[in-house]
């Protein structure tokens, strides 16, 4: 108390809002002064902090997943988020998945060399690129797709200079779809993919490029939808191996296969000047058919031997069970259907070269039964089974004199043999075999009665003796009863 009196006592003056203190102005603050300090100061203080929060979002230091708006993509083992590919591209480690968000198109060239999982998570993710391989592996890269829900794809494409994915020097990619824009581009394809080791899974379809499909020097690939381009595939070289699970179709030609290569397409093969070419080893296996359908259009090309084989060219015996080959001595192809079916002509001899009228109109080669022969689809057999009086009929063979029997089978549709079809015609004729009949001849034997020299009485004797004992006693009562008769007379 003591010392407030004496501060109060040292008050020299007192003007206005203002006090002296030893000799200091105090401004003495009134409510109004307050309310003004306090309007400047809170606007000053937002604008400072807005600016702040404006610079800290652009700035780099923070954590990705803070300054994110729109995220696209996550790496899945670190939990950040990103808005563009590339980005995640370039922090993704190896084994690590890119999982998506939304869906994303990239127009940048995207090139692996590490393992990376992409799950796609329902979304697509289009790569599409206006030059340059769109996806590109090389060693030491493994592309793997899944999809956490459904209906999720990873899509390729180029349209200039380049290839939809390009697989190379032991690289693995597993994706989509592979395309090509640009059909014209030589030596461009949706998939391009080379050397032992490297391996594409493409579980929709390939299409589009000059080639749609190549492969290469002991590449694998496996294609689950369909292929399709200006020519639909080249495949080339020791080990190389191509299965497709739909058709292969191509402009130019269905399927191109050299140097030992393997080829096995589940569906058909379609081509505009060649079905197949095949040259140097190479072996196409062929589930559906082959059709060529340009004009002057050819069924299979034997590159080796300059030979051009249609669809009746088939051997007579496949080495391969189901299936109707053709070959060169070098190449080999095998198919299982024929479109359009083929007609055969089918002429029945009697006897001599006395024909014997098949009712049934239907008669189609059309695919094989087991042990590599050749087959038929009959309607039956003909209608009525011819007769020759003294004969049995034995049934229908491949030649007048030995030959073959033809098998119907049970059901009347099918038949078989390993030689009786004309492959240059597609005609069979077919000779009834017959049996001389066992005649029974009748006979003219005379039936001899059995002699018997035993006189002694046989069974059946002793009721004749009776008889005859019985007349002569009633004819000697009868003489005796006359006699008596006369005697009274």
């Amino acid at each position: 108390m003591r010392n407030y009196l004496l501060a109060e006592n040292q008050l020299t003056s007192h003007q206005n809002d203002s006090y002296s203190v030893r000799g200091v102005s105090i401004r003495k603050f009134n409510i109004d002064n307050i309310k003004k300090f306090m309007k400047n100061y809170l606007f000053k203080s937002l604008t400072v902090i807005c600016s702040l929060v404006l610079l800290m979002s652009t700035t780099s230091f923070l954590p990705y997943s803070l300054k994110a708006a729109d995220p696209v993509c996550k790496i899945v083992e670190t939990g950040i988020e990103y808005d563009d590919l590339a980005t995640a591209l370039a922090a993704v480690a190896t084994n690590e998945t890119i999982q998506l968000l939304d869906d994303i198109t990239h127009t940048n060239n995207v090139v692996i060399d590490k393992i990376i999982t992409f799950d796609v998570n329902g979304y697509t993710l289009y790569i599409n690129v206006p030059t340059g391989h769109a996806l590109n592996v090389g060693a030491d890269g493994d592309v793997r797709l899944i999809d956490s829900q459904t209906d999720g794809k990873l899509n390729v494409n180029t349209s200039g200079t380049g290839n939809g994915v390009y697989v190379h020097d032991g690289g693995k990619a597993e994706i989509s779809n592979a395309q090509k824009s640009d059909m014209s581009t030589t030596n461009n394809r949706a998939a391009y993919v080379t050397d032992a080791g490297s391996t594409l899974l493409v579980h929709g379809n390939v299409s589009g490029g000059f080639y749609a499909l190549s492969a290469f020097q002991g590449a694998t690939v496996i294609i689950e939808g369909y292929v399709s381009g200006g020519g639909a595939m080249t495949v080339s070289g020791t080990g190389t191996n191509v299965t497709v699970h739909g058709y292969s179709s191509g402009g130019g030609t269905g399927v191109f296969a050299t140097d030992n290569a393997h080829v096995y397409i589940k569906g058909n093969v379609l081509g505009g000047g060649y079905g197949v070419y095949v040259a140097s080893g190479a072996q196409v296996t062929v589930d559906g058919y082959i059709r060529a359908y340009d004009g002057g259009q050819v069924y299979i090309r034997f590159n080796d031997t300059n030979s051009d084989q249609m669809q009746p060219d088939f051997i007579p015996v496949s080495s391969k069970e189901g299936y109707f080959e053709y070959n060169d001595g070098i190449s080999n192809v095998w198919v299982k259907k024929f479109n359009p079916p083929l007609n055969v002509a089918i002429t029945y001899i009697y006897e001599g070269s006395t024909e014997y009228t098949d009712q049934n109109a239907t008669n189609t080669l059309a695919s094989l039964v087991s042990n590599g022969e050749i087959g038929m689809t009959l309607s039956a057999a003909p209608d009525q089974q011819p007769t020759k009086e003294g004969y049995d009929f034995l049934g229908w063979f491949t030649a007048p004199s030995g030959g073959l029997a033809w098998v119907f089978g049970s059901d009347g549709t099918v038949l078989s043999n390993t030689n009786g079809v004309s492959t240059s015609s597609l005609s069979l004729t077919l000779y009834a075999r017959w049996e001389l009949a066992d005649v029974e001849e009748p006979t003219n034997e005379v039936e001899e009665e059995p002699t018997n020299n035993d006189e002694s009485p046989k069974t059946g004797d002793h009721a004749n003796v009776s008889t005859l004992l019985t007349l002569l006693a009633l004819s000697l009562v009868t003489f005796k009863l006359a006699k008596k008769n006369n005697e009274f007379d």
